[in-house]
Formats: structure tokens, C-alpha cells, sequence
């Protein structure tokens, strides 16, 4: 890891962000939140409402594909919050781009949509 982003992760650290590495390497900055300890266990249910999933079957299979660590029995299982803040970010697919030449289409789209004001 380069200087510049060690210093950077230093600061946010400081600053009192949460700083988790992922398996991939990767750092994620997590914003500051009121008490969220990224160590902190959540069930699976909670997990699933946190992320926003449709259902534990997708937290499940992850920690099948070794992409996430569950802790517990079969039960019981657990997930922590900053691997799976981690996990959710590494998911996350860039917003699609508007095809060159459409944008005006798009918008006018958008504002017949929103009708009348």
C-alpha cells in the first residue's frame, strides 16, 4: 500500500471513521456512525434488513462462496457489521450511463413522468 493512502487511512482513523480490509485488499472508509461497532455481531436477520437483502439465503451462500465470514453454529449464525458493510459496498454496480445523444430524451422523459408542477 502506497504512503499517500496509508496516510489517508491514518487521518480517517483519527477522525474516527471505521477502517475495515477486505480479502480482496481492498480499504473501505466507513462513515461515521452513532455507536456502530463494525465488530459487532449481527444475526442473520438483521444482517438481511441491514443490506437491504430479500432474503439470509444471499448472506448464507456468500459465506458458502467465501466471500463472507459467518461466526456461530448453523443456528446461530452471525455475520459482523463491518465485514458486511464490506461485503454490500464490494456488491454495489456503478449507476448506468445514459447512451451519448439520449440525455435529452432521458430528461424529457423524466420531467413528463413528474408531471404538472
Amino acid at each position: 500500500m502506497s504512503a499517500a493512502v496509508e496516510q489517508l487511512v491514518r487521518m480517517a482513523e483519527a477522525a474516527g471513521a471505521t477502517v475495515v480490509r477486505s480479502p480482496a485488499g481492498t480499504i473501505i472508509v466507513l462513515p461515521i456512525s452513532q455507536g456502530a461497532d463494525p465488530g459487532e455481531h449481527l444475526s442473520l436477520e438483521e444482517a438481511r434488513v441491514l443490506g437491504k437483502l430479500a432474503s439470509t439465503r444471499q448472506i448464507k451462500e456468500a459465506g458458502h462462496r467465501g466471500e463472507l465470514t459467518l461466526y456461530g453454529s448453523e443456528r446461530t449464525r452471525t455475520v459482523k457489521r463491518g465485514e458486511l458493510v464490506a461485503w454490500l459496498e464490494s456488491r454495489r454496480s456503478p449507476a448506468a450511463a445514459v447512451p451519448k445523444g439520449q440525455a435529452g430524451r432521458v430528461e424529457a422523459r423524466l420531467r413528463r413522468a413528474a408531471g404538472p408542477r
